[in-house]
């Protein structure tokens, strides 16, 4: 036992090694780490687009469209973050420039990070100078026109004081719009000459206060403007794109050497395997010559081809019965499907309709609370006053008293416009009744369009429809409305009513309590009417993004949501031959914007004052 046990040994231990070398070649073939590179890489497009963004928010103060400068620090955590996370994914980078790489963009950053703080100092002083010119220019109007009137000698001088103050308020304002050297030279010679010219013109110190604050604070902006201006240019010059592109490009160039390893490795996996298989062969080959070997190879060949045609029959026989099964069950996945197609349609029809069936209720419970008050103690009077006058033996005493109730109930119904409330409700009820009907007939025809029901109408008219329907959907969330003087559109009113209620519906349950929803209409050209329903929700995630528009995609729970509503929004705004887009940031908000064509038959007059496009961080 011993000695078989020393002869078997050797061989043991040779395929040991032979399995142990096997193992080792695949590992260092599969070594690449594809996943690591795509966070890599997404981690870079994020920083180099918070990067723009930046730069974006940078200009955006430099023109006063912030109102503080939060914008210019919420991007350094963002920044932050990503830079860990890229610190621990290059762990085990081996490219010696990836580190240096890695350090420059470091640098970039905090070299950008102090030229903001720069410039916010810079532009706090040049903001509070240009708050501060036209107050001192009034103030200087004020005392020449109180000296004019005082001293009429000197009223000619005076005014050219003015005259020239104006002007140079004028220059002021306009060079810090549109700044450029040869201005700045021109207006700070025009400045020196204001401090001589009220001297000449007297007034003393009540002129010549006014005149030294206005020549002080128009010297602060001609100097901080370009101050200003010259820090701007280092921030957009500051180089983290181009940083952050060369460390992708370190990356990359690491990870390209790592797959050639790999495949070098791959190759000796190759030429190995191919060597143990000729090992193999051989052992075979010196197996079968064994006669031993042969006779039972033999027997067993003789066996099978005995049984080979019953054994292929058989087979035969089973793979036929698998087909009529595999057939069935073809046919009963089908028909499962439609079952549950049938079934999520159905569950849409009801949340569609749920919203304005619980108007209709709210109206009608409304129409019966006047009812049953004093509409009804007034109609019970006057029967029972015309009871008493048919019956001649009725006493005038006792119709003088139903009088005098039926007048004192009629007294207290003049203060309540009951009537007009009910005719108003039964309106609304009726209205909510339509679009019921409006909604099954879009939900049944889903992929056809009826046009006999188009007609010529304002966008804001539907949007104020809409929002009169959704009261109940939106109670404890703040709706905002910024509508422009647009254009008329070619429409179905109704499916248009649709759209926006299902949008509204959707904000509402992204922010529930307390949350903020915005409308905004606005002419995008002369030809097209664009409308922003912005929410400051919980966002949508970036996977779950393309696929919000795919009938029967829904992210709630069984029974929850069928996934109809923005499919069928989508193929609405379709056939109206506009365009839905959505911009979303998770646990911001989001904003869908509507795009439609204006109706030809009427051009679109742009609002003299143009509603601004609201963002999702508002």
């Amino acid at each position: 036992m011993n000695a078989r046990v020393m002869k078997l040994a050797p061989g043991a231990l040779a395929a040991a090694v032979l399995i142990g070398v096997l193992g080792a070649l695949y590992a260092k073939s599969s070594a690449v780490d594809v996943g690591k590179k795509n966070r890599v890489e997404s981690y870079l497009r994020q920083m180099k687009q918070v990067d723009a963004e930046w730069n974006v928010d940078v200009l955006k103060s430099r023109m006063g469209i912030n109102a503080n400068y939060d914008p210019l620090v919420s991007p350094l955590p963002q920044l932050h973050k990503l830079r860990t996370r890229l610190s621990a994914e290059l762990a085990g980078v081996v490219d010696p420039a990836a580190a240096p790489a890695l350090d420059a963009v470091d640098a970039a950053i905090d070299r950008k990070t102090d030229l903001i703080e720069r410039f916010k100092s810079e532009n706090a002083i040049l903001r509070n100078s240009l708050r501060y010119v036209p107050t001192a220019v009034s103030e200087l109007d004020a005392t020449i026109a109180g000296l004019g009137r005082a001293d009429p000698a000197r009223a000619q001088r005076l005014a050219a004081l003015k005259s020239r103050a104006d002007a140079t308020l004028t220059g002021i304002l306009r060079y810090n719009l549109f700044p450029d050297r040869s201005t700045a030279a021109a207006l700070g010679a025009e400045v020196a000459t204001l401090a001589p010219l009220a001297a000449d013109a007297g007034g003393g110190d009540d002129v010549a206060q006014p005149v030294a604050n206005f020549v002080r604070h128009a010297q602060v902006i001609l100097a901080q403007r370009a101050v200003e201006d010259s820090v701007l240019t280092q921030i957009l010059a500051t180089p983290i794109n181009a940083d952050v592109d060369r460390l992708g490009a370190a990356l990359d160039h690491d990870f390209t050497a790592a797959l050639e390893r790999s495949n070098r490795y791959r190759h000796l996996l190759l030429a190995y395997a191919s060597l143990l298989l000729a090992l193999l062969a051989y052992a075979g080959y010196r197996l079968v010559r064994s006669f031993r070997v042969i006779a039972r190879v033999n027997h067993e060949l003789k066996d099978a081809n005995e049984s080979l045609e019953r054994r292929v029959h058989e087979r035969t026989e089973e793979l036929s019965q698998a087909l009529d099964h595999l057939k069935e069950s073809e046919s009963q996945l089908v028909q499962n499907e439609k079952m549950a197609s049938l079934g999520q349609m159905v569950a849409g029809v009801a949340h569609e309709i749920n919203t304005p069936l619980a108007y209709v209720r709210s109206s009608l419970e409304t129409v019966q609370m006047h009812f049953d008050g004093v509409l009804r103690e007034f109609v019970t009077a006057m029967a029972g006053l015309v009871d008493l006058m048919r019956d001649p033996e009725t006493p005038d005493d006792a119709i003088s008293g139903q009088f005098e109730t039926a007048v004192a109930v009629r007294d207290r119904l003049e203060g309540f416009p009951v009537a007009d409330e009910i005719t108003s409700l039964l309106r609304d009820g009726v209205h909510g009744v339509d679009e019921i009907s409006g909604i099954v007939v879009n939900l049944k025809d889903f992929s056809r369009h009826d046009r006999s029901q188009m007609a010529r109408c304002a966008i804001e008219d539907c949007l104020a429809s809409t929002l009169q329907i959704a009261k109940p959907v939106l109670a404890g969330r703040r709706v905002r409305t910024l509508f422009a003087r647009t254009a008329p559109i070619q429409c179905a009113p109704s499916q248009i009513n649709q759209i926006f209620l299902n949008l509204v519906t959707n904000a509402a349950q992204a922010t529930g309590e307390g949350g903020v929803i915005t409308l905004v209409t606005r002419m995008t050209d002369p030809r097209h009417v664009a409308v922003d329903v912005t929410d400051n929700g919980s966002g949508i995630p970036d996977d779950v993004l393309p696929k919000i528009f795919d009938p029967f995609f829904t992210t709630k729970a069984v029974g929850e949501g069928t996934g109809l509503g923005l499919s069928i929004v989508y193929k609405i705004v379709e056939q109206h031959g506009g365009s839905i887009r959505v911009h979303s940031r998770s646990g911001v908000g989001t904003k869908f914007t509507v795009t439609f064509p204006v109706d030809t038959g009427e051009a679109a007059v742009l609002d003299s004052q143009p509603v601004p496009e609201i963002g999702i961080a508002a």
